[in-house]
């Protein structure tokens, strides 16, 4: 049986690390009073990110814009997307969405990974910058991954679960891991 005393020092702590994003989150809105957005976003680096006019931004998403190790990170949303719930940006690298495009519930989008292979040990990997570039119109649906250096074209929809390694052309449907064209839209 595990230690209650421990459990409720756990819950206090993940509380009180929570206290601080309801200002963050209303500092937010009046930046841009026109996106709608959940209450417990979660947002690292808050000053390199922008948000269109209509923008949705439902429960549970974490978005991080890059912190000191990550200088150039950014994310930046054109008018009218949604971001479904749960879903997590890494943007260290710089994340650019067109306008009206969506993110289905559960999406992963990162711009950074990890070059192993320079002789140091795998924690010790350097991090590799990115950018991910997702065009006007496009959908992600629930689950898909885009990695890093990524290039989704406008009108593109990517399936459920999908996981998307490469650049996706204009107006295609892709589906699978990793993501293939299945035809154009």
């Amino acid at each position: 049986m595990r230690n209650p005393i421990r459990r409720t020092v756990q819950l206090f702590r993940f509380l009180r690390a929570g206290l601080g994003r309801w200002e963050e989150v209303e500092e937010i809105r009046r930046r841009f009073p026109g996106a709608s957005l959940a209450q417990d976003l979660v947002v690292r680096a808050p000053q390199r990110l922008s948000l269109g006019q209509g923008t949705r931004i439902e429960e549970g998403v974490y978005i991080n814009c890059g912190e000191e190790w990550a200088p150039d990170g950014f994310f930046r949303c054109g008018e009218g997307c949604f971001i479904g719930a749960h879903s997590v940006i890494y943007a260290a690298g710089g994340v650019d969405l067109g306008a009206n495009v969506g993110l289905g519930p559960h999406t992963l989008i990162t711009s950074h990974r990890h070059a192993f292979g320079s002789g140091q040990g795998q924690h010790m990997a350097e991090n590799v910058f990115q950018p991910v570039r997702i065009g006007d119109n496009a959908v992600l649906n629930m689950g898909a991954t885009v990695l890093s250096g990524v290039t989704i074209g406008a009108g593109s929809v990517v399936g459920a679960q999908a996981t998307v390694t490469r650049d996706v052309p204009p107006g295609v449907l892709v589906m699978g891991t990793p993501a293939r064209i299945v035809r154009p839209l």
